[in-house]
């Protein structure tokens, strides 16, 4: 996935367009503080926004001209806050997500449940869960759609500390198989327990910073300046 001269929606039009590689089987994590537009790029690389200007190419094609059934195939989303008033179950919801997604590579959907922890929870509704595990049931979703891209915003908000070391697990393995990974994130200890992030992208009020790996004492010394 690459964004070249991305004029994003909702910020301060001074800060500089971006341009961007997000290379296969990479984990690039978008720190910044509240309201710096994280969430508006991530939402832009989905194509769920259009840009300002620029445009972001998947396979040498514009994602923002991609029919959205064309784009599940390419990339799966998780916001972050879990939806509310589903009845499906969680292993219902897998395997509808592994149907939007290519077949080839796909994990089983019992692995994935495995993988995160849900087993439990398999046959249970979204709308009975709690917060944190209808955000891992998310998360799961997302892996299950077995797509080139992950994009996740704020994943592990709801999670505690067992739910979050899942997280980063089964996300590993997503990179292992080539996939990208994409996330938005405060909690600075667990991306750096991860050891996994490849490149940063840290947000301040007038630009972004392009960083290599993930250094949580550079990254909070830069959002305190």
């Amino acid at each position: 996935m690459i964004a070249s001269q991305l004029v994003l929606p909702r910020i301060v039009p001074s800060i500089a367009p971006l341009d961007v590689a997000f290379a296969a089987g990479s984990m690039t994590a978008v720190v910044g503080p509240n309201g710096c537009g994280k969430s508006t790029l991530l939402s832009v690389l989905c194509g769920l926004l259009q840009p300002r200007a620029g445009r972001v190419e998947l396979g040498g094609f514009d994602i923002a001209r991609m029919p959205t059934a064309e784009r599940a195939q390419h990339i799966a989303w998780v916001a972050s806050t879990p939806p509310r008033g589903s009845a499906l179950s969680v292993r219902a919801t897998l395997e509808l997500a592994a149907r939007c997604g290519p077949a080839t590579g796909a994990v089983s959907t019992e692995t994935i449940l495995d993988q995160l922890g849900l087993m439990a929870y398999a046959d249970t509704a979204l709308d009975r869960l709690s917060d944190g595990w209808a955000q891992r049931a998310m998360i799961a979703r997302a892996l299950a759609q077995n797509t080139r891209v992950i994009a996740l915003d704020e994943p592990t908000a709801f999670l505690d500390l067992p739910a979050t070391v899942a997280v980063f697990a089964a996300l590993e393995v997503a990179l292992n198989q080539g996939r990208t990974v994409i996330l938005s994130s405060h909690d600075f200890t667990a991306l750096e327990r991860s050891k996994k992030v490849t490149n940063t992208l840290l947000f301040s009020r007038s630009h972004i910073e392009h960083m290599a790996g993930f250094d949580a004492a550079v990254v909070s010394k830069g959002l305190l300046a």
